[in-house]
């Protein structure tokens, strides 16, 4: 499917700990992660690749319409689901999609993941975008900088030392363009409610595109 010039495949792994080691080695723009590998969860390595190599992108494959792994997947901030049997012109379609800043989900995941959302409030702790380019371990940070937390109370929370807190801190600085951690909560407000950081103005960016159901 991804054979065609605009594609280079640099690895292709069958195992947890092949696919994690090849994801440090190449940071590829791209990773396809079955849900089920050789001798490890493959949501779980999906997860790790998107906290230790957060400029690869990750889309997840599954044999199955599982809505729990499908939102767990998103939640743990890979940038798509999708099922297995897809045609053959939809997977090359989605990693460009998912390039180009849109999520690779089917109409009938994009409604289940609207319907979460409507069980959680607006704003707060804990309601992330979809597409961010903070890893799930940094959103866990921020999200307790917003209640108020302490360098020291946040790495009590997430069993951290302060240093490495100090670091994620910088991290999501660096990366939201601020120079506070106050400005950084107003950053996070405006990214929960699907504004541009820097301007406060709504995303211009349209809702996941019908991929034939993929």
């Amino acid at each position: 499917m991804l054979g065609g010039p605009d594609f280079e495949l640099v690895a292709e792994t069958a195992s947890a700990d092949a696919a994690l080691g090849a994801a440090h080695e190449y940071a590829p723009h791209v990773a396809l992660i079955d849900v089920i590998l050789e001798d490890g969860d493959g949501l779980e390595t999906a997860e790790r690749i998107v906290r230790d190599v957060p400029e690869t992108r990750v889309i997840v494959l599954s044999a199955s319409d599982d809505d729990s792994k499908a939102i767990r997947a998103l939640r743990a901030g890979a940038r798509g689901y999708l099922r297995k049997d897809i045609e053959l012109d939809a997977l090359p379609r989605a990693v460009n999609g998912v390039m180009a800043g849109e999520a690779a989900v089917s109409r009938r995941l994009s409604m289940r993941v609207i319907d979460e959302l409507r069980k959680t409030p607006a704003l707060g702790p804990g309601i992330r975008p979809t597409v961010s380019e903070l890893t799930p371990r940094e959103w866990q940070v921020l999200d307790l900088l917003t209640t108020g937390s302490s360098t020291a109370d946040i790495a009590v929370d997430l069993v951290l030392s302060p240093e490495t807190v100090l670091t994620h801190v910088k991290n999501i600085l660096k990366k939201l363009g601020v120079h506070s951690r106050r400005d950084a909560i107003r950053q996070a407000e405006r990214l929960r409610l699907g504004q541009n950081p820097l301007t406060g103005e709504p995303n211009g960016g349209a809702a996941p595109a019908d991929r034939d159901g993929a």
